[in-house]
């Protein structure tokens, strides 16, 4: 696989899409088939990007970077798109684009993709969100300065707090590092570091329908 690169998963498949790197010209990009569990090499993205994020949404790949591209998965061929450059992260949420970009300071900004338009949100502004997971269409991200397990909801446009983790993020401060957070059929996946002995990882999952679940909102 190549060094830096995006995977986005649709249906049986992984897509990887790579940055170019060490005066490469060209991208690469393979479709990974989990069944038969062969590497289809693709076309190559229109305009190579030095680093890039990615996200689908109804079956089109979305790659921005300091240049933006759409792959269509059904037609295996790149596709043309509006302007939305210079991203940090990209999230689909509710059919469209959250990406964050710096310029100054950091500014989010939500694209549509069926009207081709992108605008800032004022709530969306409001934290310094990062390094984030998707479930059910809402935003979780581990907000070390508040030391909660934070969410966003498009719909209802406004911030929550994910409720019965304090004993878990009480002992993590102690002895471990939250290294990456997932979302798996419907529940979230928290992977946690020991400090000390890097040897060892543990991970918890919160059933999001059951005890650790999302507080209301507030703005």
């Amino acid at each position: 696989m190549p060094p830096r690169a995006s995977y986005v998963a649709v249906g049986s498949e992984i897509y990887v899409i790579s940055s170019v790197c060490d005066g490469d010209k060209t991208s690469t990009v393979l479709s990974i088939d989990c069944r038969s569990h062969t590497v289809q090499p693709l076309p190559s993205m229109p305009v190579p990007m030095s680093s890039l994020v990615a996200d689908i949404i109804d079956g089109r790949i979305y790659v921005i970077g300091d240049r933006t591209a759409m792959f269509n998965t059904e037609t295996k061929t790149w596709e043309p798109i509006m302007e939305v450059t210079g991203a940090y992260d990209c999230v689909a949420m509710a059919g469209k684009l959250y990406t964050r970009k710096y310029k100054d300071h950091f500014v989010y900004f939500v694209y549509d993709p069926k009207e081709r338009k992108c605008e800032t949100e004022e709530v969306l502004n409001s934290k310094l969100w990062m390094d984030t997971c998707v479930v059910d269409d809402v935003l979780y991200y581990y907000d070390e300065d508040d030391d909660s397990l934070n969410t966003y909801d498009p719909k209802q446009r406004c911030w929550g707090v994910v409720k019965g983790l304090e004993e878990l993020l009480a002992e993590m401060n102690a002895s471990y590092t939250l290294k990456n957070i997932v979302g798996y059929s419907g529940k979230l996946y928290l992977f946690i570091e020991k400090e000390k002995k890097k040897t060892k990882r543990d991970f918890v999952c919160g059933d999001l329908a059951g005890k650790t679940s999302r507080s209301r909102c507030f703005g």
